[in-house]
C-alpha cells in the first residue's frame, strides 16, 4: 500500500477489493562483480 495510490485503493474497494500488504523484496548478491556491472547498467539504461 502505498499513499500515493490511496484514491486508486478507495476505488477499488468499493467494488469488495481488499487491501494486501506484502513485504517488500530484497536482492540477494551471490557475485558482487556482477552486481555491480548490473547497477551500472541499470543506470545507464535510466539516464538514456
Amino acid at each position: 500500500y502505498k499513499p500515493s495510490w490511496e484514491g486508486i485503493s478507495q476505488f477499488k474497494k468499493g467494488f469488495g477489493g481488499n487491501v494486501h500488504c506484502y513485504p517488500e523484496s530484497f536482492d540477494l548478491i551471490y557475485h558482487s562483480l556482477w552486481y555491480r556491472v548490473y547497477l551500472l547498467a541499470k543506470k545507464l539504461r535510466n539516464t538514456i
